[in-house]
């Protein structure tokens, strides 16, 4: 009969040991508290085409006083060079972010999200211009990454 108690003592404890609270699971952040957070410069790559001609430009950002703090409650804040520009901002699919500023609240600046982790954001950008009827494509594909 003791025999039969220290068994059930011993696997009771086993059971008790190999609680699920021993690793807790860290919740997978989500994509509003991925870019919450000021993030800088770490690669510009500018394309422009003008009349099927095409140039490639990447951009030294290393000097480049410029960042973005996006905030949780859908409002974010561009400084560059000493100057801040407020606005909003919203992802509009998972691969589509929308911002705007306070200072031209109509217009909507659309960024596509090639990426977004932790500790690096990419995104691209395009505009379309008319000089003396050409049409001139600008795109810029840009990385940040945390500010430290």
């Amino acid at each position: 009969m003791k025999k039969i108690i220290y068994i059930f003592i011993v696997i009771s404890l086993l059971f008790t040991s190999c609680s699920e609270d021993d690793n807790p699971v860290e919740p997978t952040p989500s994509r509003a508290e991925m870019i919450s957070k000021t993030w800088v410069y770490e690669k510009v790559t500018h394309t422009t085409t003008t009349n099927g001609v095409v140039s490639i430009n990447n951009v030294d950002v290393t000097n480049i006083d410029y960042e973005q703090e996006f905030f949780a409650d859908g409002t974010h804040i561009v400084r560059n060079s000493g100057e801040n520009y407020p606005g909003t901002w919203e992802f509009i699919n998972d691969h589509t972010i929308h911002t705007t500023y306070e200072s031209d609240p109509t217009t909507i600046h659309s960024s596509i999200i090639a990426k977004l982790t932790g500790d690096e954001f990419w995104v691209g950008h395009t505009t379309y211009t008319e000089d003396n009827g050409q049409t001139i494509v600008n795109v810029f594909e840009t990385k940040f990454i945390p500010k430290e």
